[in-house]
């Protein structure tokens, strides 16, 4: 299993505390990760997360990119703001 899957194992487990308890509720608080990609050096891996954002009279989902180091850790939120950011891509040289 490459360290890209276990991060998105680990990432996804507080989603599925209350599996037998699942309701429309709890799904609007899971966050889905996608767009994993790897730094061409294997260092770094960047993903996207979405989640909803039901506030007020907004009712809508926010995607915001991630990075960490290949290991695991380090993890932070590397785009911030009500607009959505997809598709995260290292440069070639890293």
């Amino acid at each position: 299993m490459t360290r890209a899957f276990r991060l998105i194992l680990v990432l996804g487990l507080p989603a599925v505390q209350a599996a037998a308890q699942w309701t429309p509720e709890l799904s609007l608080k899971v966050e889905t990760v996608g767009d994993v990609t790897a730094s061409p050096d294997g260092k770094l891996v960047a993903w996207t997360q979405r989640r909803a954002v039901t506030e007020g009279e907004k009712s809508e989902m926010l995607t915001h990119i991630w990075l960490a180091r290949a290991g695991g850790d380090g993890r932070r939120q590397f785009t911030f703001g009500e607009k959505s950011a997809t598709a995260p891509a290292f440069s070639p040289d890293g």
